[in-house]
């Protein structure tokens, strides 16, 4: 799961060091502060949900109940991994 990798390495292309706990702590941070970003009137779509993976995009619409139904559980589930806080 992820958010936008902007300009750093897919992590095929990290170096050894970078392979850490610590950067996949930081990124599933950084997918739960995107998530709790999100707002009812939001223009986001959810293209794909399981229990490993969210994928959005932005759209011209708001977001539907269920999609935003989709969110909350989402964050809830990433504050839950995190003890609680964000």
């Amino acid at each position: 799961m992820g958010v936008s990798n902007h300009d750093y390495p897919t992590r095929d292309d990290l170096r050894d060091y970078e392979k850490n706990p610590d950067y996949q702590v930081k990124g599933l941070l950084a997918v739960c502060r995107a998530l709790t970003k999100i707002e009812p009137e939001s223009q986001i779509k959810v293209n794909y949900s399981s229990p490993d993976a969210i994928i959005t995009s932005k759209t011209r619409g708001n977001m539907t109940k269920e999609e935003w139904t989709i969110i909350i559980d989402k964050t809830k589930e990433f504050i839950e991994i995190n003890g609680g806080r964000e």
